[in-house]
């Protein structure tokens, strides 16, 4: 009795390890993925940054160019925005300030003189050019959205977001991974039991310390190995044993599209940052080309105003003038898109167009688009779980 004892003893050890080996390997895994966010060690020759975190302009990357003729769509969000709303809200925004930039525009090149000038005719300045802004404005915003494709490279933004915030990558696939990561786990603690129990099996016939510490590797290395295999495939239901399996990610397409919609909206293409890379990105010049084209008349077509100023400041005064009037439009060519309230209502259009264009895709393009992360140090991870594994069945045969 005393031998049948000890032998339910070291079995229910064994199965307990196998359990703990499982589970805390494929936490350990997941652990490694996102964490820590930011580099911990002396570079280069010993720390560590979390595999997504580390990798997310090169995930970014290969996610977009998995997916390339999808994300050119997001553009059609600039095109279908009602450019009346659009313009209006344009126009309200910049209007509270007109006075401001004006002075900030004469003060700059013609300080006495516009100083001196009588408040009369500086109020007839600034109504001339609210005029003008009404009209500016809606011509410039049918521009933009007209010609959004030209303007915008969304991949860009996507790219210098990712690559800056690395963060923001990690916090991306936890939101969506967050129900799966945790199953994985609870996976690998039932797998861990049973390859635990199939360990006691072969101890009981051939005794020997090694059992342990090789199965425990094992069973860190299979259990991981099994784990980052289950998250995608199969990427298309099948019936196995009577049961439909597929990758954990890939049955959770629609769930997982609709928070990626969601965070990349209010988080990275946020209008504000469209507006940013709109004038300061790749095709920042044409965007710039295209403002200059519309505010360049103001002073042109400013009447007895223009005359007025050109007498005052004299032919090279009212160039230098025009050119700062250029610039101050750039300068504030972004302000309308701070605001929180339009923010708001921008990024619930452009999380419905995401969802639209990643809830379409077919399962076997939707994998490439999460793939990435874990693939890349996939090896590393599977190891790291092994040599965990081996630690402790070492622990186990010293128990024993």
């Amino acid at each position: 009795m005393q031998v049948d004892g000890w032998l339910i003893a070291v079995a229910l050890l064994a199965t307990g390890t196998g359990a703990c080996v499982g589970g805390v390997t494929n936490a350990l895994a997941v652990r490694l993925l996102f964490w820590p966010r930011r580099f911990v060690g002396i570079r280069p020759w010993a720390g560590w940054q979390g595999v997504i975190p580390r990798r997310s302009a090169d995930i970014a990357k290969r996610c977009l160019e998995a997916s390339l003729h999808h994300t050119r769509g997001l553009e059609q969000v600039i095109r279908d925005m009602d450019t009346d709303v659009l313009a209006r809200h344009v126009i309200s925004v910049l209007d509270d300030r007109v006075e401001e930039w004006v002075d900030d525009v004469m003060d700059a090149q013609q300080a006495v003189l516009w100083e001196n000038l009588p408040q009369s005719v500086r109020r007839r300045v600034y109504d001339w050019v609210r005029q003008q802004l009404v009209k500016r404005a809606r011509e410039i915003v049918e521009d933009v959205t007209i010609h959004a494709d030209d303007l915008i490279d969304f991949q860009e933004v996507l790219l210098k977001e990712f690559g800056e915030h690395p963060e923001r990558m990690a916090e991306l696939f936890q939101l969506a991974g967050d129900n799966t990561f945790r199953q994985l786990v609870r996976y690998g603690v039932w797998l861990g039991a049973l390859f635990g129990s199939l360990q006691f099996a072969l101890w009981y016939w051939l005794p020997s310390e090694w059992i342990w510490i090789v199965g425990a590797a094992l069973n860190g290395w299979v259990t991981n190995w099994l784990a980052l295999t289950l998250v995608f495939r199969p990427v298309y239901p099948k019936q196995i044993l009577g049961h439909t399996v597929q990758g954990y990610f890939m049955k959770r397409q629609p769930v997982i599209a609709g928070i990626w919609a969601r965070y990349v909206a209010e988080k990275i293409l946020t209008f504000d940052k469209v507006a940013h890379y709109m004038v300061h990105g790749r095709y920042g010049e044409r965007t710039q080309a295209l403002i200059t084209r519309h505010v360049k008349p103001i002073l042109d077509e400013a009447g007895v105003i223009r005359w007025t100023l050109q007498l005052a400041v004299g032919t090279n005064g009212f160039v230098q003038l025009k050119e700062a009037v250029k610039i101050k439009a750039l300068e504030v060519s972004e302000e309308p898109f701070r605001d929180t309230h339009f923010q708001q209502a921008s990024a619930r259009r452009m999380a419905e167009r995401l969802n639209q264009l990643l809830a379409s895709l077919s399962p076997e393009r939707f994998q490439y688009i999460l793939i990435p992360a874990f693939e890349s140090e996939r090896l590393l991870l599977i190891a790291s779980g092994a040599l965990l594994g081996a630690l402790m069945g070492g622990l186990q045969a010293w128990i024993i």
